[in-house]
Order: structure tokens, then sequence, then C-alpha cells
């Protein structure tokens, strides 16, 4: 762009410069990109209780998994008093595979397994 209002490149005809903001920062662009998918809902939070014993956590997260999503973030809490003892409240972010309905699939294959999760935007 410099260089054509500049006159130091020689032109003839229709000229057309690309301004791509390609010095965006990194972290900037993960932020926009990730913004973008949670507003096409691609990226969401699965919450719910679970009991808390050795090996439920891994049969939610081999689950989803095997249902191709792909767990961003988990919480893990089980010391709010507002818990019921014996259980844990989990909540994962995740991003959905691009398929139709993927969101409610999931919430099924989950329920189909004794598990009683929603699903939000995060």
């Amino acid at each position: 762009m410099a260089a054509l209002i500049s006159n130091k490149v020689k032109v003839s005809g229709n000229v057309v410069a690309v301004v791509s903001g390609g010095n965006i920062d990194m972290s900037m662009l993960f932020r926009v990109i990730s913004k973008a998918l949670a507003l096409e809902g691609r990226i969401v939070k699965i919450s719910g209780l679970l009991p808390d014993r050795p090996g439920m956590l891994g049969k939610v997260t081999t689950t989803l998994g095997e249902l191709g999503v792909n767990v961003l973030d988990v919480f893990h809490e089980r010391f709010d008093p507002t818990i019921t003892p014996g259980y844990a409240e989990v909540s994962f972010i995740v991003e959905l595979p691009p398929e139709e309905d993927a969101a409610g699939k999931v919430i099924n294959r989950l329920r189909e397994l004794g598990f009683n999760f929603n699903i939000e935007k995060p």
C-alpha cells in the first residue's frame, strides 16, 4: 500500500491492495476464533453431577472422545457444601464436532449411560 501511494511501484490498469491484518497477535487470534466457535454453538459448557467414585470422570471423558468431542477444560468441584455428599459437580468446556445436532447427541449418549448433564454456552 505504501509503495503504491508513494509511486515506488509502476502499475498500469486497475490495482487492488490487500490489507490483511497479518500482524495480529496470536493470542488475540485464538480469542477471536474461540468466540466465533462459541457463537456457532461449537464450543459449549457441559455440566452435571457425577458419583464421586474412581472411574466416573474417565467414563464421561471416554464417551466424549468416542463422540468426537474435544475437551478444552475441566472443572471438578466436590467440596461445595451445596453438593450432595458422594457426588462431584463437573463442568467441561468442549469443542463439538461440526455435525448437525452434535450437542443433542452428546447429551443423549451421556443420559443413556445414566449421567444427567446439561449444555450451555460458555
